[in-house]
């Protein structure tokens, strides 16, 4: 199987950045690093490759996972994302998607109706493990009885 048509195959099951599919077909000991350079170069002129698609709809994903900014940063570094790059997309979706309404909708789903709804130290640290900062959880636990407008989503 051709380093493409393997590229191919593994973007078909999920999205990848481009360092992170480059050190995943170079694992293999049949391809030379030429081969999977033109693999890359061929999937991203296809469209098949695209790090701030890549970027997007894994900060999407996650934000809708209940997760802060700085664990998903930390996790598109570890996929080989440039830092400027996940800035610019972050700074974009905080336009659309403010921290506090992610963390308040997680608050919504996971913490309101638990067996420690009334602890208000165990939600923050819930919601700090999340990757919220302190600010942006005390807001979320400050406005935790005015929420209602959140309930009919």
């Amino acid at each position: 199987m051709s380093a493409y048509q393997q590229a191919v195959r593994l973007l078909a099951r999920r999205s990848y950045g481009e360092q992170e599919l480059r050190q995943r077909l170079l694992r293999s000991d049949l391809l030379s690093r030429d081969e999977v350079d033109s693999a890359i170069d061929r999937c991203r002129a296809v469209g098949y490759l695209d790090d701030r698609r890549f970027v997007d709809q894994r900060i999407r994903h996650r934000f809708d996972q209940g997760y802060g900014p700085d664990p998903i940063r930390a996790e598109l570094r570890q996929c080989g994302i440039a830092d400027l790059l996940i800035t610019e997309v972050m700074q974009e979706l905080l336009l659309q998607f403010p921290v506090v309404m992610v963390a308040r909708a997680l608050w919504q789903r996971r913490l309101r109706g638990s067996s420690y709804r009334d602890d208000v130290k165990k939600q923050y640290a819930f919601l700090r493990r999340r990757g919220f900062d302190h600010e942006t959880v005390c807001h979320v636990l400050a406005d935790r009885a005015d929420t209602e407008e959140f309930e009919d989503r």
